[in-house]
C-alpha cells in the first residue's frame, strides 16, 4: 500500500495524499472539497518539468472550462478556482502532462 500524507487546505478540509506527491511521480488528485459550489482546489505532482494542460468536462463531454494550460516545473502544484458561475451537475476534469493522461470526477451543487 502506498503511503499517505495529510494535506490541509485553506480551511476546505483535509485530503489524504498518496505518498506519490513527494516522491517524484506524476499524479493527479481528487479536487477539495468535493462536492463544490464555489471554489475548489486541484493538486497535482509533476515527475518532471511539463507542459501541463487540466480542462474540465460535463457530463456530455462537453469542455466547458480550461483551468489550467502552462508549463510547471517538477513537484507538487496547487490550482484554485471558481466554479460558481457553472449550472449544478456532475463534470470531469482531465489532466496531460508529458504523456500522462489522468481524470477525476467533480460534482458542482
Amino acid at each position: 500500500m502506498i503511503g499517505a500524507h495529510k494535506i490541509e487546505n485553506n480551511g476546505c478540509g483535509s485530503v489524504d495524499v498518496p505518498e506519490a506527491l513527494a516522491t517524484g511521480y506524476t499524479y493527479l488528485s481528487q479536487n477539495i472539497p468535493n462536492p463544490t459550489s464555489d471554489e475548489t482546489v486541484i493538486l497535482f505532482n509533476l515527475a518532471e518539468k511539463s507542459f501541463v494542460t487540466i480542462d474540465l468536462y460535463n457530463s456530455l463531454g462537453v469542455k466547458v472550462k480550461s483551468i489550467v494550460s502552462d508549463n510547471y516545473d517538477e513537484g507538487a502544484h496547487e490550482v484554485s478556482f471558481s466554479v460558481s458561475n457553472l449550472p449544478q451537475g456532475f463534470y470531469y476534469y482531465v489532466m496531460s502532462a508529458n504523456g500522462f493522461v489522468d481524470s477525476k470526477s467533480m460534482i458542482i451543487k
